[in-house]
């Protein structure tokens, strides 16, 4: 008598091994996918806070440019509440287009000048009619916030910045 021997797959197990395979590599690459955006964005919000925190500094440099060279401390600053664009190397405001794009140039600088344009619109809005204390003086302090925006997002750093050299 011969007795026979089942060896090998069936056709059914074949199935199930290639679905389950198949789920997997799916599952996998939308892990991945979703890894990539997320520091897409990531870097990109990295970006926009340090552009952001560069605007608000570069506002603080006028303030300090001017007790050094013995102005007034908001020359050069807005008197009335207003949008504005500043620029590092320049530290002065710019008067033009505040959602204008910023360019990115050889060295990884950003500024307005010439270079490769990005995603990032940077612009200052000043308010120094802003009660500066409890008992509501004005004109001691200017409230700054810094914008920066790209594709669907928006960050915004906020600072006030004071006459504490009266």
């Amino acid at each position: 008598m011969i007795k026979y021997s089942k060896k090998g797959f069936s056709l059914i197990d074949v199935i199930f091994a290639i679905g389950i395979i198949l789920v997997s590599l799916i599952s996998i690459l939308g892990l991945l996918r979703y890894v990539i955006i997320a520091g897409r964005v990531s870097n990109d919000k990295f970006i926009a806070t340090n552009l952001a925190e560069e605007g608000v500094e570069i506002i603080r440099a006028i303030r300090d440019s001017n007790w050094l060279a013995g102005g007034n401390w908001d020359d050069n600053l807005p008197s009335a509440a207003e949008y504005k664009r500043v620029d590092y190397r320049q530290n002065i405001l710019l008067n033009d287009d505040p959602n204008a794009y910023l360019n990115i140039d050889s060295s990884g600088f950003y500024s307005y000048d010439a270079g490769t344009p990005t995603k990032f619109q940077r612009r200052i809005y000043f308010d120094p009619t802003v009660q500066c204390t409890p008992a509501g003086d004005v004109g001691q302090c200017i409230h700054v916030v810094s914008e920066v925006k790209w594709e669907n997002y928006t960050l915004v750093i906020e600072d006030r910045l004071y006459n504490w050299r009266p």
